[in-house]
């Protein structure tokens, strides 16, 4: 709501300029202040006089009239109009007489004449506006005595003038026993009309002492004071008379945005002041057809896009300035990541890179070298789709995939058996003996593939046998004391023990060592020749098998 500045006097205010409390779009300021006061533009009559720092409405003595107005009339309208009045006024009682009759700031419609005396308080007999009136003396009373005087209303006069006690036209709540008005000192009154309620505060009140409706149908009138005294009297000044207003409402308070390219935009929205505001959205700032729906930014495109609103009170064509509300939609990035397809082996990597923007972010982020950066390094185990988001300053993303296809690095097992004396062919090799083969290969993608082949021997007869001497002379025959056992692969030696005459053991070895055998020595010296046992226990599949006997160790 339109709200004016009370508390500036400068003359800015004509030009739309104001500091102070609240900025307004002001048409017009009248004031009457300074020393001596600038009486310019007033009118002012009877006993009024400009002594200096103040205007004296009358003489402190009986049958006074005084009056100043301001000479421009104004026309006022409740839709569109907003104004305020502050002033500051005085009442000098004097001792032994009664205070009468009262002083009244007014806006009237017809130019001030036939002014009367006393109970009048110094106003038109025949008026058409409204009037704030200080009424010091009860004139409803058959003697002068104080009763419900000082009086301080509100009236709205439709040819008529004012009288004491008729409360046609009474605008909110009578004040009664306003005894303060008339200490001699200086008080102050504010009035405020806004959109067809007019308020008033007396003393700097926060919160108005009357209020209510007043309606303002394109009158025209002049905003004035008058006072007056009959057989009793008292002096009435005012100084500091600021009178401003306007239709032209604030600027509404609207705040740009920013999408990115593509993004789902909101309304575009706007907050005034007025109790029931009308907007209008413009693409120009002046001229162009107005819209009152706000519009919804289309951000298909980058750029930077500017509409105008306005707000006017509703049942009134006039406008605040327009306030320029700026959109921006930033450009969405296009991203790439190179390579956008990659074939690996198991257990290989490789290097992705993302353009298009400076921020990424990679997932999933299971085997990668970091989950942001421009560059990563990959090596997934099993095929996998990875996604990079990549996002500018603004924060306007897009999104790319890559795909890495992992082959395999097959295993295959082969079990093969062949007769004693036959053998296997495994890639060039020729095999006779039972055992596990492995080689790796390539497969046609170019991945290693491990072989193994599992090859067993059927001896034609299977036999375990111990001999009975041995000759470990170094001449390469016959120089070791080991099982004789042509399935060795189905085999197992858990134990194999040989003692010399006394039962002491020379030698003890099970597994792979015990087919290698004894070598004829005893702590790294040859043994002694001579006649020596062996036990030994062998496991052939489930099935286990003891063996003892003797042997001639012979030199």
């Amino acid at each position: 709501m339109k709200r004016i500045l009370f508390r500036t006097l400068s003359i800015l205010a004509l030009s739309g300029l104001i500091t102070g409390e609240k900025a307004i779009a002001q048409t017009y300021t009248y004031t009457l202040n300074g020393n001596p006061i600038n009486t310019t533009g007033w009118t002012m009559g009877g006993n009024a006089t400009n002594p200096g720092a103040q205007i004296n409405l009358n003489n402190n003595t009986g049958t006074q009239n005084g009056y100043i107005y301001y000479t421009i009339p104004q026309n006022l309208n409740s839709a569109c109009d907003f104004f305020s009045i502050e002033f500051s006024y005085q009442i000098t009682t004097n001792p032994g007489t009664p205070p009468a009759d009262g002083l009244a700031f007014w806006y009237i419609a017809n130019p001030p004449s036939g002014f009367q005396l006393g109970g009048g308080i110094g106003m038109p007999t025949v008026m058409n506006g409204f009037g704030l009136i200080f009424d010091t003396y009860d004139n409803n009373s058959t003697t002068p005595v104080i009763n419900a005087n000082p009086l301080v209303t509100l009236r709205q006069f439709q040819n008529s003038g004012y009288t004491e006690g008729v409360m046609n036209g009474l605008i909110g709540s009578e004040l009664t026993a306003q005894n303060q008005i008339t200490d001699g000192a200086w008080h102050t009154a504010k009035i405020v009309y806004e959109l067809g309620t007019i308020s008033v505060f007396l003393d700097g009140a926060a919160t108005p002492q009357i209020t209510g409706p007043l309606i303002l149908s394109n009158a025209t009138g002049y905003f004035g004071f008058s006072a007056s005294t009959g057989l009793y009297y008292e002096g009435h000044s005012i100084k500091d008379v600021i009178i401003s207003g306007g239709q032209t409402p604030d600027a509404v308070t609207a705040t740009g945005a920013s999408y990115c390219q593509f993004e789902t935009a909101a309304q575009l929205s706007a907050l005034g002041n007025l109790p029931s505001p009308v907007y209008r959205w413009y693409t120009q700032a002046t001229g162009g057809t107005a819209a009152f729906t706000a519009p919804v930014p289309n951000t298909n495109a980058p750029g930077t896009y500017t509409w105008y609103v306005t707000q006017s009170n509703a049942g009134c064509p006039i406008e605040s300035p327009r306030i320029p509300v700026s959109v921006t939609v930033h450009p969405k990035p296009v991203i790439r990541i190179m390579p956008d397809t990659t074939v690996l082996c198991a257990g290989s990597n490789a290097a992705l890179t993302c353009s298009g923007a400076p921020d990424v972010t990679w997932s999933p982020n299971q085997n990668i070298s970091s989950n942001t950066g421009l560059s990563i390094v990959a090596a997934p185990k099993i095929s996998t789709v990875y996604r990079a988001i990549g996002a500018t300053t603004f924060g306007c993303k897009d999104t790319a995939f890559t795909t890495i296809i992992v082959h395999p690095t097959d295993s295959v097992n082969i079990h093969e058996t062949i007769e004693e004396g036959e053998y296997y062919e495994f890639v060039g090799r020729k095999l006779y003996a039972p055992g596990v083969y492995k080689r790796k290969l390539l497969t046609q993608l170019g991945c290693d593939s491990t072989v193994v082949l599992h090859l067993d021997v059927n001896y034609k007869e299977k036999r375990i046998m111990f001999p009975n001497a041995f000759t470990p002379n170094g001449d390469g025959k016959n120089d070791r004391f080991f099982p004789s056992i042509n399935y060795p692969n189905l085999v197992n030696i858990d134990r194999l023990n040989i003692y010399n005459r006394w039962g002491q053991v020379v030698y003890s070895a099970y597994g792979s060592a015990a087919l290698s055998g004894w070598d004829g020595t005893l702590n790294g010296k040859p043994a002694e020749s001579g006649l020596y046992m062996y036990d030994s226990r062998i496991r052939v599949g489930d099935e286990v098998r003891e063996f003892k006997g003797e042997l001639h160790l012979i030199k």
